[in-house]
């Protein structure tokens, strides 16, 4: 029923929606909602001089600049929402004030270098996005008085000047980017966690520079387990030279400490956080809501106590603890029922360099895990032997396990992704594996026990000659098979007299793209083959004909042979069609005038 809904309005909606050139916008159609994805600058501001109805424009990734904003902030003073990411502007003047009805505003991934102070008149604005504008210096006091604002985001800014507070700000839901002030009470490169303690719907909040923090009842003041909204927290340290962060790594497990949230958590992520343990309040014990944990940069930490025992966990991410050698039984804690992570559905590991071992995870663990990824941990020697038993597990990928050599008894593998394992060797025993994508692993000799391989991706860029899995005695019977590589790799399968012919011939498509990304030549299992002007070239230089005719310029692909004799047999085929309508129309014309004559006879 919801689609059906869905559907409806969509249709009820067309006319006032456009999607491309505003100089292609009809003079019939009126649009309330734009969005321009082509055109130049002068399309732009041509399209729009029509319009008079807009209520949403959206230039995200479009050609505009400083001008043509210009023009919209002084003919769409209507707007609702006006979406200006990954634009070209620079400059915003002071006609931005005019827009007061305006909802939305983005500046994201622009090189704004000033939000003027007008943009208080915008007494409406709910969402000011303002993530990664590098070139931002300094935030006005005007914006503490947009007073209606649920979304702030200023993460990612250069900023080094904030001349506003949150006081006004109560109806603020979602806060990306707080800075943590450096200093006394005259420093303005930041706030002070007192600014946060009058945010009281607060439910999504990042902190940033916190190692900034100088004492402890300063984190104190934020007042995070009061906040009964709060459902995403993100504490963030900036990356520093490794000595420092050594020597004040007591002070930082204090502050984290201090900044504890409320059970009702549902998100929580630590980044470059330089303690030696983690805040004792990150145990399944107080965050019994957990869904969602990401330790990104934890160096220092070894242990990652009791996380098993969130009963709730969906999500977890372990990325850049280079510190621990294993994964240990400590992970898994004391679960109540035995079965650690219940809920778990995508595992993520990455950037561990003396990562060895993940043996800390028994049989029946992680039931529900669907998705397994593991990139940068090129110590590590095996996987998990419980995987063998997450029956729900369907995808996986591997990145740059430089010591892995085997991957082997998944049973209920369905995707398999590997990518730069320069030791791996075997494949085998995947009972259920449909896609194998290869990208350079030049080691890589046996793919055995897949009987439901049906699509193949190689990537061989960095090899001139096809690995031997993918000429088993028994072919492989693909529905889909993608090659990527140079030239002579390519040549050496692309016609029936190539060597390596037997890889694609049992392939009911196969693609073959240089490793630029061009094409290079297509088949079928029919035998049509289509080739770029590239492919031809190439394939001329290596015959030798006895006679030579001229080709016409290839602008894309060559026509097949099979395709010019179906052609002819189709033009034989219509042919003998008319002649055949011919001879029944001169029948028909005997027949009556041979009846007409009869009856002129008789009577």
């Amino acid at each position: 029923m919801p689609h059906l809904f869905r559907s409806f309005a969509l249709l009820q909606s067309q006319d006032e929606n456009f999607i491309g050139n505003p100089q292609d916008i009809g003079d019939m159609l009126k649009p309330y909602r734009l969005s321009i994805t082509a055109g130049g600058v002068e399309a732009l501001r041509n399209g729009i001089k029509k319009l008079r109805c807009l209520r949403t424009i959206i230039l995200s990734g479009s050609q505009l600049n400083d001008r043509a904003l210009g023009d919209i902030f002084q003919k769409f003073t209507h707007l609702r929402v006006l979406d200006l990411q990954d634009t070209q502007i620079e400059c915003v003047t002071g006609s931005l004030g005019r827009m007061t009805h305006l909802r939305y505003l983005s500046f994201a991934n622009t090189q704004v270098r000033e939000i003027p102070a007008a943009i208080e008149n915008l007494r409406m604005l709910q969402f000011l996005i303002l993530k990664n504008c590098t070139r931002l210096r300094v935030l006005s006091e005007s914006v503490g008085r947009l007073v209606n604002l649920r979304t702030l985001d200023i993460s990612g800014t250069g900023l080094n000047q904030v001349k506003f507070r949150f006081t006004f700000m109560r109806e603020l839901k979602c806060l990306k980017g707080f800075l943590v002030r450096e200093g006394g009470v005259e420093n303005r490169n930041g706030w002070s966690f007192q600014e946060l303690s009058s945010l009281s719907h607060l439910t999504s909040l990042q902190i940033l520079r916190l190692e900034k923090t100088i004492t402890l009842e300063d984190a104190r003041q934020s007042a995070l387990q009061s906040k009964r909204h709060l459902k995403e927290l993100e504490l963030c340290c900036s990356t520093d030279n490794g000595a420092t962060e050594i020597n004040r790594a007591r002070n930082i497990e204090d502050v984290f400490e201090a900044l504890k949230p409320g059970p009702s958590i549902i998100s929580v992520k630590l980044e470059n956080y330089y303690g030696h343990e983690f805040p004792s309040w990150l145990a399944p014990s107080h965050l019994r809501e957990l869904e969602r944990l990401t330790l990104d940069g934890c160096l220092y930490c070894q242990n990652f106590h009791s996380l098993g025992q969130m009963k709730y966990l969906k999500f977890l991410v372990i990325s850049g603890s280079s510190m621990s050698p294993y994964i240990g039984p400590e992970i898994r804690g004391t679960p109540d029922n035995g079965v650690a992570f219940p809920k778990l559905e995508q595992f993520h590991i990455s950037k561990m360099s003396n990562l060895k071992s993940l043996s800390g995870l028994e049989k029946g663990d992680m039931p529900l895990l669907m998705n397994f990824r593991i990139v940068e941990c090129p110590k590590l020697d095996s996987l998990p032997s419980c995987l063998e038993h997450c029956m729900a597990l369907t995808n996986l990928h591997i990145e740059h396990a430089d010591s892995l050599e085997a991957i082997d008894n998944i049973p209920s593998l369905i995707e398999l992704e590997i990518r730069e394992n320069s030791k791996l060797k075997m494949i085998s025993n995947l009972r259920r594996l449909e896609d194998l994508k290869v990208i350079n692993c030049l080691l890589l000799d046996i793919v055995q026990g897949v009987p439901s391989l049906r699509a193949v991706l190689l990537n061989g860029r960095k090899s001139a000659k096809f690995p031997q899995w993918l000429q088993p005695e028994k072919p492989f019977m693909l529905r889909r098979l993608e090659i990527v590589g140079n030239e002579v790799l390519l040549d050496s399968c692309s016609s029936a007299t190539a060597p390596h012919w037997s890889v694609i011939q049992n392939a009911d498509h196969v693609w073959a793209n240089l490793t630029d990304g061009s094409f290079y030549f297509s088949s079928k299992s029919s035998g049509n083959i289509h080739r770029s002007a590239r492919s031809l070239a190439q394939t001329s230089l290596h015959s030798t004909p006895s006679f030579t005719m001229p080709i016409a310029p290839q602008v894309e692909d060559a026509v097949s042979m099979d395709e010019v004799i179906s052609s002819n047999e189709q033009i034989g085929q219509s042919t003998r069609r008319r002649w055949m309508r011919t001879d029944l129309l001169f029948t028909a014309l005997l027949f009556v005038a041979a009846h007409i004559f009869f009856l002129s006879t008789k009577y």
